[in-house]
């Protein structure tokens, strides 16, 4: 497994998560998504969000990534019933993801530092044209260190 040390190794890799689990996949923050709203998405979407970014230093410089994903669905509002398979679906779903990237985190060499028990996901119901219904979870992700002493190179 190739290190995680940047914004476009973090969008490859759930790029094949999503592709393993078989999902879609998409990135970028919420405008982006919502406008490709209607019919637009193959649900279901394992969705990453645009993270932010810090760097921390540990003898060498490591890039943290602040990020969520968002597994969705799409149910009809009138749909009761299909919205509660819905939900347990996508946090099925969910769970996956974030199993997928505790075992990928002990891979050998290190790929990236990931600890399951940090991430939190919340409900999110028909928030948008779609119908969506899901969950978002939250989690840190530190990329591999750098070559490079500072990164920049």
């Amino acid at each position: 497994m190739a290190p995680i040390l940047t914004l476009s190794d973090l969008k490859s890799y759930f790029s094949s998560v999503a592709s393993d689990l078989g999902c879609s996949f998409e990135f970028g923050n919420s405008e982006r998504i919502l406008n490709r709203q209607l019919s637009n998405l193959v649900y279901p979407v394992l969705w990453l969000e645009v993270p932010d970014i810090r760097m921390l230093r540990d003898g060498t410089l490591h890039r943290q990534f602040q990020a969520a994903f968002l597994c969705l669905s799409d149910v009809p509002a009138d749909d009761f019933d299909g919205q509660d398979e819905a939900l347990d679906a996508m946090y099925t779903l969910t769970e996956q993801v974030l199993q997928r990237m505790q075992a990928d985190s002990e891979s050998q060499p290190v790929p990236f530092i990931f600890d399951i028990a940090g991430a939190r996901s919340e409900y999110k119901g028909m928030w948008s044209a779609d119908d969506d219904w899901g969950w978002r979870t939250e989690f840190d992700l530190v990329g591999a260190a750098c070559d490079n002493a500072d990164c920049c190179a």
